[in-house]
């Protein structure tokens, strides 16, 4: 018995085939802005490590924890959207890292080339979530909402960065 085609089922799979695909796209966004902040993380604590300031240390690691937050709600959206988290970092984020350490490598104690390597790592961390927003436009409200706030999030550890930059 020969199986009829009809154009109904046809246009179901290729609904079905193009949500697996909006799917796949967003988690590989979600995943991409996990390891962002996974990076994030290596570079503050690679910064705790460079200073003996007690200060300094409290704001690093409480910009840390920032990131781990922001890893932990991005995890339940991957895994919302039937996607694997990642753990790794970005291979650009790893090349600002060499960066970074070549920058605080001269003075490893001094406060203002810390946080300046810091505010180096959150510009491309704002550029990041800014390309994410704009080149996705097309996700889901609630996906674009939830991206937007982690940017803004993030973007009061980088305020407070250069305000703390500007009394140095």
């Amino acid at each position: 018995m020969k199986k009829e085609i009809h154009i109904q089922d046809i246009a179901f799979h290729n609904g079905v085939r193009s949500a697996i695909d909006k799917n796949k796209r967003i988690t590989d966004v979600l995943n991409f802005l996990i390891e962002i902040n996974n990076d994030r993380i290596k570079g503050y604590f690679h910064a705790l490590i460079e200073t003996d300031d007690s200060y300094l240390k409290v704001l690093l690691n409480s910009m840390a924890f920032t990131s781990q937050i922001i890893i932990s709600d991005l995890s339940c959206e991957v895994l919302k959207y039937g996607g694997k988290p990642t753990e790794s970092a970005t291979i650009s984020c790893k090349a600002s890292r060499v960066r970074m350490d070549f920058k605080t490598a001269p003075t490893p104690k001094n406060r203002k080339s810390i946080l300046t390597s810091c505010q180096f790592r959150e510009d491309i961390v704002q550029q990041s979530y800014l390309k994410v927003i704009k080149n996705n436009s097309d996700f889901p409200l609630s996906i674009m909402q939830f991206i937007i706030a982690q940017k803004e999030n993030l973007r009061k550890d980088y305020n407070c960065l250069i305000m703390i930059l500007e009394f140095i």
